[in-house]
C-alpha cells in the first residue's frame, strides 16, 4: 500500500536527521510516521476489498452481458431483416428498425457502463500503491477500450438515424410517385373525355349535315316533281290546241 511506502520514507528521513545531529526533528518525524498508521492501513484495506468486490461484480456483469448479447443477436437480425423487406408496410419497417436499434443501444450502453467501471477500478487500484509500467498500461488499455465503445455508440446512433431516414424517404418517394401517377391518370382521363366529347360533337355535326342534306334533297325532288307535272300539263294543253 502507498501509505506504508510513505511511512517508510518518513521513517528513513527521520533516522537520517538523527544521524546528522537533528535529534528533535528526527524524533518528531519518526513519531509522526507512526501516528495514525493503523487508521490509514484500515482505510486502504477497506478500499482494496471494495475494489476486489467491484472487480468480481464486473466479471459477473460482463459474463451475463456476453450471454445476453448472444441471445439478442438473433432477434436483432430478424428485426433488421423485416426493416429491409420492401414488401412490408412502411409502418412495420420503421417499427422493426427502431426496435432493433433500441436492442442494439441497450447492449451498447451496458458495455459502456462496464468499460467505465473497469477504468474506475483500475484507476483506484493504481492509487492505492505505486503504479508499475504494467499497471499504467492496463489503465491505458481500459481507457482506449472505453473510448472505442463511446465512438461505437456515436456511430450506431448515426447508422440508426440513417436507416430510419432511408425508410422514411422511400415512403415519401412512393407517396410522391403515387401522387404523380394519380395526377397523370387524371390528366389521361380528362384527355380521353375531351377526345370522346370531340368525337360526339363531330358525329352530331355530321348527323345535322346529313339531315340538312336529306331535307335539301327532298325539296329538290319536289321541285323536279312539280316541274315535271307542269311540263306534262303544258304538253297536254299544247296537244289539245293542235286538235
Amino acid at each position: 500500500f502507498s501509505v506504508l511506502t510513505d511511512r517508510v520514507i518518513d521513517i528513513v528521513g527521520g533516522f537520517s536527521k538523527l544521524f546528522s545531529g537533528e535529534f528533535l526533528a528526527g524524533a518528531k518525524e519518526i513519531g509522526g510516521a507512526f501516528l495514525g498508521i493503523g487508521d490509514e492501513i484500515r482505510k486502504d484495506v477497506t478500499a482494496a476489498t471494495e475494489l476486489t468486490n467491484a472487480f468480481n461484480n464486473l466479471k459477473v456483469s460482463q459474463r451475463e452481458l456476453n450471454v445476453e448479447t448472444a441471445q439478442r443477436r438473433a432477434d436483432i437480425k430478424e428485426l433488421n431483416k423485416l426493416a429491409e423487406n420492401v414488401t412490408k408496410s412502411f409502418e412495420d419497417r420503421i417499427k422493426a428498425a427502431q426496435k432493433a436499434a433500441d436492442l442494439e443501444d441497450e447492449l451498447l450502453q451496458k458495455r459502456l457502463a462496464n468499460a467505465e467501471e473497469q477504468v474506475r477500478i483500475i484507476t483506484e487500484q493504481n492509487a492505492l500503491s505505486e503504479s508499475t509500467e504494467e499497471d499504467l498500461q492496463k489503465l491505458a488499455d481500459a481507457e482506449i477500450a472505453l473510448a472505442n465503445i463511446r465512438m461505437e455508440s456515436m456511430e450506431l446512433q448515426t447508422t440508426i438515424q440513417n436507416k430510419l431516414n432511408t425508410i422514411k424517404m422511400q415512403e415519401i418517394a412512393l407517396s410522391n410517385a403515387a401522387k404523380v401517377a394519380a395526377i397523370e391518370e387524371a390528366k389521361a382521363a380528362e384527355e380521353a373525355a375531351k377526345i370522346k366529347a370531340e368525337k360526339v360533337l363531330a358525329l352530331e355535326h355530321e348527323l345535322q349535315d346529313s339531315r340538312i342534306a336529306l331535307i335539301q334533297n327532298e325539296e329538290y325532288r319536289r321541285i323536279l316533281e312539280v316541274e315535271a307535272n307542269l311540263e306534262r300539263k303544258l304538253a297536254e294543253i299544247t296537244e289539245e290546241s293542235i286538235q
